[in-house]
């Protein structure tokens, strides 16, 4: 890549975004700016011009207009539009006169503007490396015409001119001839495409199968003789993994004129690929971390009301002993449930490292919790070793529980895939051991083992042996890094025939780790006689509330946060309990508009999910406590408890 800066002209009619977007790339570009589309074109006539980046929508020309007449005056110029969601005609219009390398809609991201003015600059350099090449080889034919008396000679000269250029370029570089014969090969092909020069040179191009990718677009310029368009195309490679390649076939041409054949230039744009993947999983991680909150939502709420009045019947209930066990199973089953909600939820939340005192046997157990249910419906038995007395860890439970959660679903995925004949033999196992300075915890499974090519790429970002759909590729490597964070290490001790087994590193702290300190309560007894009111667009979630509640307290339960104000308006009240989702009016506004008309009384928000929003309603909308749902009536109790010790 050349060391000096290319030129950016950036033409906007309004200044903050020509100001914005100069800022945003001045760094990588020489940028100059034009606030209007004849100052551009004077821009252009002035100096040269290698990208274009123009707004649609100017008072003296319209953004299409302008790029048709740029591409006049700089016609190797990349020429980029952005414009309205609307402006579907201007952009046909771009593409057919101004021939423009992409657009942007607006409003666009900074991120999304930078990849694709960062790509259009690589698409110049490629361009151009193309150009100089192509003029570099018509040079040599001429010099070559004018000295037949000297041919072998100068031949041979040029030959090893050519050669030395082709291995001096970093992108792949293919020449064929008007007859489709493979004559030049450059080692950065070689090294892109895994196969030898050797195997190419002298063949037709058709009849290698590693170059596929090419053929239509060399066809196509070996029969038209036009310019190529950039274009992107993936290649599996041996070891498994995609590879990504960005290429461009434009035709080779003489000094005189006459076509002697077709050229393919092409890079590796695998890495780019790859972040473009790890951003679309990134926004699909947080379309499920909402999606879990809903669920969360939806079942706590049934779940509430099963619990409450379980709670309620075993508490004040006039029933036989047989029947009291059975609530009480009712009851440990709802609260079993509540727990692998909870445990759900701690997977769909991303929060910063929270290092605390931890015994890994309790995260394995947490884990499992979620997936035994799972190994057993699909035949996998589960053995735990898990050693007593281990040392605690610092370490973050949820990163933890999903560095643990990945290990055992890969496991039950090499179990259930096996072939038949070893179904009656599906082991997932799970030993924890003290060894020195190190906690350390062994998931094997019985299944086919790990092939040794792969050994080396399993940790790589991406790689998956998994059917499409069936997995990221990011379990391990996402595993590996939480681990490398908590000072251990995740590793492969051993895989064959008989199953795989992966080495979890944690280490031991030189000296405890202090827990965060809670100071206790002090011990206070429920207030009587309390005007309560409960907030609550669910009608069995309002009813638990005032039947245990109105035991000996004055109870109010109303469907909305609208009606909610005007309760607050004509009474006052001792305490408030208020739910969080709720049609027209949610809590978190509810609570805002009570503060603002100078209601001070406690407030205890309800909700299936804790999220950034509700936390930050704590603190500054004056929140007594968050009790999450699905609750039980001891928590409700300790409620009232810390109501009193707040009077």
């Amino acid at each position: 890549m050349p060391v000096h800066k290319r030129t950016l002209l950036v033409v906007d009619d309004e200044r903050p975004i020509l100001d914005s977007l100069a800022s945003l790339f001045r760094r990588s570009f020489e940028v100059v700016t034009a606030q209007s589309g004849q100052a551009g074109l004077e821009l252009l006539r002035s100096r040269p011009v290698h990208i274009i980046l123009s707004d649609q929508r100017m008072p003296d020309m319209t953004g299409d207009e302008f790029l048709s007449q740029a591409r006049e005056l700089a016609p190797d110029s990349v020429r980029i539009l952005f414009t309205g969601y609307a402006d579907i005609e201007a952009v046909t219009r771009a593409v057919n006169r101004g021939k423009i390398y992409g657009y942007i809609a607006k409003p666009w991201q900074a991120p999304d503007l930078e990849t694709l003015v960062h790509q259009a600059a690589q698409h110049f350099e490629l361009a151009e490396a193309n150009r100089r090449l192509t003029t570099a080889l018509q040079d040599s034919n001429q010099l070559l015409e004018r000295k037949v008396a000297e041919r072998t000679r100068e031949l041979e000269e040029l030959e090893d001119y050519r050669d030395s250029l082709l291995r001096s370029v970093g992108w792949g570089m293919l020449v064929v001839d008007l007859g489709g014969t493979v004559k030049s090969f450059n080692p950065a092909a070689e090294s892109m495409l895994g196969f030898a020069a050797g195997n190419v040179e002298s063949r037709r191009y058709t009849e290698v199968p590693g170059l596929a990718p090419f053929i239509e677009e060399l066809a196509r310029s070996l029969l038209s003789g036009n310019p190529g368009e950039y274009q992107e195309t993936e290649l599996a490679t041996a070891g498994g993994s995609p590879r990504y390649l960005g290429y461009v076939v434009n035709p080779l041409v003489v000094r005189t004129g006459e076509r002697k054949g077709a050229i393919v230039s092409f890079s590796d744009i695998t890495e780019k690929r790859h972040m473009e993947l790890q951003l679309n999983q990134s926004e699909k991680l947080s379309t499920i971390g909402q999606l879990a909150g809903g669920v969360a939502h939806e079942i706590n709420n049934p779940l509430g009301v099963i619990l409450g009045f379980t709670q309620i019947l075993l508490k004040h209930g006039d029933m036989t002993e047989a029947n009291t066990r059975r609530l009480q199973n009712v009851e440990r089953q709802a609260l079993r449930c509540k727990d692998i909600v909870s445990s759900l939820l701690k997977f769909a939340r991303r929060s910063k490292m929270q290092v605390q005192p931890l015994s890994v046997n309790h995260v394995i157990e947490e884990t499992l919790a979620l997936m035994g249910r799972q190994l057993e419906m699909e035949n996998v038995r589960l053995e735990r070793d898990l050693a007593a007395g281990l040392p605690d860890i610092g370490g973050d439970e949820n990163e933890l529980e999903q560095v643990f959660f990945n290990l055992v679903v890969n496991a039950r995925h090499a179990l259930v895939s096996s072939a038949p004949e070893r179904l009656d033999n599906l082991v997932l196992r799970i030993q924890s051991k003290r060894a020195g300075a190190w906690v350390e915890v062994r998931v094997s499974d019985t299944g086919t083992g790990i092939p040794a090519p792969l050994h080396e790429k399993i940790f790589d970002p991406f790689f998956t042996t998994k059917e499409p759909g069936q997995g990221t590729g990011l379990g391990l490597s996402v595993s590996r890094g939480i681990l490398r964070r908590h000072g251990g290490d995740l590793l492969l001790e051993s895989t064959g025939p008989g199953g795989t087994v992966f080495l979890v590193r944690l280490p031991v702290p030189d000296r405890p780790i202090s827990p965060i300190y809670v100071e206790p309560a002090p011990i206070a007894v429920a207030p009587k006689g309390l005007r309560i009111l409960v907030v609550d667009d669910e009608d069995d979630i309002r009813e638990i509330c005032a039947d245990y509640l109105g035991e000996q307290n004055e109870v109010k339960a109303v469907a909305s946060g609208l009606a909610a104000l005007e309760e607050l308006k004509v009474r006052p009240y001792g305490l408030v309990l208020l739910d969080v989702m709720m049609p027209e009016l949610d809590g978190i506004a509810t609570l805002e508009r009570a503060r603002q008309m100078g209601v001070r009384c406690p407030v205890v928000i309800m909700t299936g999910k804790t999220d950034e929003r509700i936390l930050a309603a704590e603190s500054r909308l004056d929140v007594l406590e968050i009790l999450e749902k699905p609750f039980s009536i001891s928590e409700l109790e300790r409620v009232l408890e810390r109501v009193s010790r707040a009077k």
